[in-house]
């Protein structure tokens, strides 16, 4: 009779040991702000190199920069206007972090300044309009950046001029990493490597 008492307060707790388990795992998510009232369709977002902001863009142009250290401030963000209707796919900042490039859709190349947070048109990018820009970075000295895009052509700019540095990759490429004590930068495309 003993063993039976034990035998099924036993398979009780082994049958109520789930339950009380899983009380544990529960997640709690609640909506602390958003950076605006509709959807701002954010497609990447990139912090300073000195740690301080996080510069995020989206479709239809959006641009908007945050504070990395109190992101839940809104007072603190600066809403950019960029001018364009176009998507924005990428964002690097320069290894100094005064400016940012941006690259979109349409041949979109944008520089983000953080003296006045405006928006221009990178000088000599007239040759990439038409090319959606899926990727930017700078190299490590900061005197070049790179720019690929959805057909598989790879740029470089520098002072206002650029040229097309390769054309025969036949893919998207979906990112470009430039090492940051190095000039050497690696770049990725959706099907050659």
């Amino acid at each position: 009779m003993r063993v039976r008492s034990i035998m099924c307060i036993s398979m009780l707790l082994i049958l109520l040991m789930p339950t009380i388990l899983a009380e544990n795992d529960n997640v709690d998510l609640k909506l602390e702000s958003s950076l605006t009232n509709s959807d701002a369709g954010i497609t990447g977002a990139e912090t300073s190199p000195n740690g301080e902001t996080v510069l995020i863009v989206g479709l239809d142009g959006f641009a908007h920069l945050i504070s990395a250290k109190n992101a839940g401030d809104r007072s603190l963000d600066i809403e950019l206007n960029s001018g364009r209707e176009n998507n924005f796919n990428d964002i690097a900042w320069h290894p100094r972090g005064e400016a940012a490039l941006i690259a979109g859709d349409l041949g979109t190349a944008m520089r983000y300044e953080k003296i006045d947070h405006g928006i221009t048109v990178v000088n000599g990018t007239g040759a990439i309009l038409g090319r959606n820009m899926t990727s930017v970075d700078w190299r490590s000295a900061g005197d070049y950046s790179y720019f690929g895009s959805e057909d598989g052509s790879l740029w470089r700019f520098s002072e206002g001029t650029g040229f097309m540095l390769v054309d025969s990759v036949n893919s998207e490429i979906t990112g470009i990493s430039c090492h940051k004590s190095y000039d050497i930068c690696v770049v990725s495309t959706l099907s050659d490597g």
